[in-house]
This record gives structure tokens, C-alpha cells and sequence, in this order.
């Protein structure tokens, strides 16, 4: 992998985790260049899980996968795109 591969992460979450998943992304502020959060939610449902796409750059990206990846209740993807 090189610094100028993209890399995107896919987290899937319980919504009583998504806490200590900020927490987690907080201490990385330079590391997610783009962060996009779904939840499922309507006017008569406030919905218990919810998905998080990072796009990572730096150096530190991998240290934040590992992290994230080692968290309770998480699915994690990554997919990395090299060109």
C-alpha cells in the first residue's frame, strides 16, 4: 500500500456503540479526509444500527483501522483502491 491509495472503511454499528466509536475517531482529526454516517431513521422509527464510511489518508490510517476494527458489536470493511 502506498500514501497515495485510497482507502474507505465501512463500519457497522450498533447504535449504543457509536460513543465509544467517536471517541475512537476523535483522536485521529488529520487521518478522515471524507466521513459519512447512515442511520436508519423516520418519522416513527428511531432505528438501533447504523453504518460509517471513513475515507483514510496519513500515516496513521492504518493505526485507526486496527482500532476501530478491534472494538466490541463492529463490523469492519476496508476496501483500498490502488492506482
Amino acid at each position: 500500500m502506498t500514501e497515495e491509495d485510497h482507502h474507505l472503511v465501512a463500519i457497522h454499528l450498533e447504535k449504543t456503540n457509536s460513543l465509544k466509536l467517536q471517541q475512537v475517531l476523535t483522536k485521529y482529526p488529520c487521518t478522515i479526509k471524507t466521513r459519512l454516517g447512515l442511520s436508519e431513521v423516520s418519522t416513527e422509527l428511531c432505528g438501533t444500527k447504523g453504518i460509517v464510511i471513513l475515507e483514510l489518508i496519513g500515516e496513521k490510517r492504518d493505526t485507526l483501522f486496527k482500532e476501530i476494527t478491534e472494538m466490541d458489536e463492529v463490523e469492519v470493511k476496508r476496501i483500498v483502491f490502488n492506482h
